[in-house]
């Protein structure tokens, strides 16, 4: 069978506004080009709630006692800010919404297309990287630089995180047997200077679901967060980003606090 391609560059955008990183002029919305891994795992709602101290974003209730979280690792081969890594800890939740029931009977897939995400950690591996993310979109960036590699063996694609010499993670999927070039879109959401900013992520290109296996975690900070939030140890849902150009939006004030 013929692998898949897609020509990225054939996405456009209109320019909306541009900021400054430090001698760089950066277009809004921002697009970047990456090859990723998205694994949504549950973790325990009352932990959940302790992290959002907004009671306008609320974790949404997967079942009565547990929530979601994604785990998104990234690997940046084309940015305006050169190439870098990133994993991220975002949360699923609802917004402005007096009705947060458990959602068992809706399948996950459609759980992470409908309801929007507010990510808790944004670590990354380049200086530049968190100084743009702070900059344009405020998310709780980590202050400490990570490793964060995918190590393709056959069939299986490895991701491997270190801070230094500590481990963050480990984790492994199987490539997909099926992939398709699509485009999704999601709500984000960042806490800056106490206002609710809503922030449009896109995604096209090349995807597909696949099987995640269990989550290893190491002895560094960001691991033991993970830990006391009581995550899974295995996803209920994952899919990898091929070759796929993600696209964050101008931001939008949605309310101050």
């Amino acid at each position: 069978m013929k692998e898949l391609s897609v020509n990225l560059d054939e996405f456009k955008l209109k320019v909306e506004q541009q900021v400054t990183v430090r001698n760089l002029l950066i277009d809004l919305p921002i697009k970047y080009k990456c090859q990723a891994i998205n694994a949504v795992f549950s973790i325990d709602s009352e932990e959940a709630k302790k992290l959002i101290k907004c009671p306008k974003l609320q974790p949404i209730q997967f079942s009565y006692r547990r929530s979601l979280l994604c785990i998104t690792m990234l690997d940046f081969y084309d940015t305006p800010v050169g190439p870098f890594q990133e994993l991220t800890f975002s949360m699923i939740i609802v917004y402005n919404s007096k009705f947060n029931f458990p959602f068992v009977s809706i399948p996950i897939n459609l759980l992470t297309k409908n309801f929007g995400f507010i990510p808790l950690s944004v670590a990354q591996s380049t200086d530049i990287a968190i100084e743009h993310g702070n900059i344009i979109t405020g998310y709780p960036h980590y202050s400490r630089l990570i490793n964060l590699e995918f190590k393709k063996a056959g069939t299986f694609i490895n991701i491997e995180s270190y801070c230094g010499t500590n481990r963050i993670i480990e984790f492994q999927i199987e490539k997909p047997k099926k992939e398709q070039i699509k485009h999704e879109s999601h709500k984000t959401y960042s806490l800056k200077d106490n206002k609710i900013t809503e922030f449009i992520l896109e995604t096209y290109g090349i995807m597909g679901k696949t099987k995640g296996g269990s989550l290893k975690l190491g002895n560094q900070e960001l691991a033991e967060f993970l830990t006391k939030l009581k995550i899974s140890n295995k996803p209920i849902y994952t899919i990898y980003y091929r070759d796929t150009l993600k696209i964050i939006s101008c931001p939008v004030v949605r309310e101050s606090l």
